[in-house]
């Protein structure tokens, strides 16, 4: 709707402006015929209803557009389900305890090296190291041990050595689990992360400090 004003330019009113105007002229006197009061009236409404349409429209079209998109998503999410095998998970893990059984079994053929040395400088009479410090200092014979070679003797007796000195190295026996768990650990730090249940962290769960083995302590500090 346009109308012109005292200036004679043309403004153009929306049905329901140009209902307020007719409305603002009749209570202020001014000629205003029924049948226009009436027609802005039917435009207004007019308007009204032109407006829903489109919102309806629009609704509908969002929807349609939504439901699209969810059937999609599920479309591509049963497609990229359909590659997941768990047989390759089954192999990753069985392939994760056989290397955690390979590095298991190397630590107790290692122990058992140093066993046997232990072993075999007792048979030969090669004498051992006592494992208390109070001890060695009491040993009458301590001047006969070679500094360069010796068995230390586990402090639980049963024949069993902690530790034996060929040719000036030291070779300790090694824990097992100690090793495992840092493996474990290892593998959760490269990952940023990997909880166990109940626990911040694998370390925290399984008490890990710096292990007391040099060779493994060094190996995990590069």
């Amino acid at each position: 709707m346009s109308i012109e004003t005292a200036e004679n330019t043309t403004v153009h009113l929306t049905a329901s402006e140009h209902l307020s105007d007719l409305q603002a002229r009749a209570i202020n006197g001014e000629p205003v015929a029924a049948s226009d009061l009436a027609e802005a009236r039917a435009a207004v409404e007019l308007e009204g209803l032109q407006t829903e349409g489109r919102s309806r429209r629009d609704r509908a079209q969002a929807e349609k557009a939504a439901e699209k998109a969810q059937a999609d998503a599920k479309g591509e999410a049963a497609r990229i389900v359909g590659e997941v095998n768990p047989v390759t998970v089954l192999a990753a893990f069985d392939d994760a305890v056989a290397a955690l059984e390979k590095l298991h079994e190397t630590v107790e053929g290692y122990n058992g090296t140093v066993q046997r040395i232990g072993d075999l400088y007792e048979a030969a009479g090669v004498l051992s190291r006592s494992s208390l410090s109070s001890e060695r200092e009491n040993d009458p014979n301590k001047t006969l041990v070679d500094p360069q070679n010796y068995a230390t003797p586990s402090l639980i007796g049963g024949g069993e050595f902690t530790s034996v000195k060929v040719d000036g190295t030291v070779y300790g026996r090694l824990g097992a689990s100690l090793w495992l768990g840092h493996a474990l650990n290892r593998v959760a730090k490269e990952n940023h992360g990997l909880p166990v249940p109940h626990e911040a962290s694998i370390a925290s769960r399984l008490n890990l400090s710096r292990p007391f083995d040099n060779v493994l302590a060094e190996h995990l500090s590069r």
